[in-house]
């Protein structure tokens, strides 16, 4: 398990951006339109905001954090280590004290 926060998550945007359009040779995954974007993101400030951040990718997909129970976007998760599907598994805080809940009952 780990700790997310959605500052951690902005601050690593324009590196997972890059990673996930690059391919291992260094050419561009079909995407010719990212490698401006990966030089926009890396300009941006260290203190660049969500929004500043969106408005360069053009949506919000890599910037939002977003619990896999209540589909809200928040500003911290657990990320648990397993996986379903391709996607590992996030819960924010008030869904995580649900389930104590749950298990206390």
């Amino acid at each position: 398990m780990k700790h997310i926060t959605k500052a951690n998550l902005l601050a690593q945007v324009a590196a997972l951006f890059k990673e996930h359009y690059v391919l291992k040779d260094g050419s561009w995954y079909q995407q010719k339109w990212g490698l401006p974007v990966v030089d926009g993101l890396l300009e941006l400030p260290a203190d660049a905001t969500e929004d500043d951040i969106t408005e360069m990718i053009g949506n919000y997909s890599w910037t939002r954090l977003v619990c896999d129970q209540c589909r809200r976007d928040v500003a911290e998760v657990v990320d648990f280590d397993f996986e379903i599907g391709y996607q590992a598994v996030r819960l924010c805080g008030d869904c995580l004290d649900q389930a104590r809940g749950l298990l206390n009952s």
